[in-house]
């Protein structure tokens, strides 16, 4: 079962980028989702890294720190969904929604770098720079006081896209090594049923050799014995 969903993974990613730029797609077209579409982002990034990060990190300070941030991922997460569900025209969560979202990239950004550069955490340059960015945008974000629904919203679909055409083109991998495999097996296939026809098929020096031998048969004694007994009853 396992070995089937691995083999066809290619189609859950073409799948799951869809619904990735449906999302994108709802998010610009209907703005009253977003607080559930963020709300629901949060509280997944803070409930799967939850128990993995927390176990895996030696540094007890680090882990209150990793402990902390998840946690404010998931209330914050929680918030935005009940207010997204129940009282979507909340005024304190139209204003506050940009500081939600500013702070949690905000604290993303800090708590790596207190973990690079305090506590030596092994990092790499691809991170280093992303978690520049998300300290920097996090900043501007709070110091201009949030921001309207109208640019989050094409904030998350520029998201949705980028993700979108990383699942794609991973999609696209797994199908080239699917469809590869595929011809690989068929090749093989085919040769074995050849090689199984060939043995299987005599030659025509064979053949010979087989009647050479049928022609060539020595008649046992006892035969021959019998033979000239017969001729003299006869």
């Amino acid at each position: 079962m396992k070995k089937s969903l691995l083999k066809y993974m290619w189609l859950w990613e073409f799948i799951a980028a869809a619904f990735v730029l449906v999302m994108g797609i709802v998010c610009v077209v209907e703005s009253n989702f977003l607080y559930t579409i963020v709300g629901v982002i949060f509280v997944i990034l803070g409930v799967m890294r939850f128990i993995p990060l927390i176990r895996t990190t030696e540094d007890k300070l680090l882990r209150w720190f990793y402990a902390i941030e998840l946690i404010a991922d998931i209330v914050a997460g929680a918030l935005l969904l009940y207010f997204g569900i129940h009282d979507k025209d909340n005024d304190f969560l139209k204003k506050s929604i940009g500081y939600f979202v500013g702070g949690i990239i905000y604290l993303r950004g800090f708590v790596y770098f207190f973990a690079t550069s305090v506590r030596h955490e092994k990092y790499d340059l691809f991170q280093f720079f992303l978690h520049i960015v998300l300290l920097t945008l996090g900043a501007i974000i709070i110091g201009r006081g949030g921001f309207s629904l109208n640019q989050l919203s094409w904030f998350l679909f520029a998201i949705a896209v980028l993700s979108a055409l990383f699942v794609i083109y991973q999609g696209c991998r797994g199908y080239r090594n699917y469809r590869n495999e595929y011809f690989a097996q068929s090749k093989t296939k085919k040769k074995t049923k050849k090689k199984d026809e060939t043995k299987e098929m005599p030659t025509s020096d064979e053949i010979k050799d087989q009647q050479e031998i049928h022609t060539d048969i020595i008649v046992p004694n006892n035969e021959k014995k019998d033979e000239n007994h017969t001729q003299l009853n006869a």
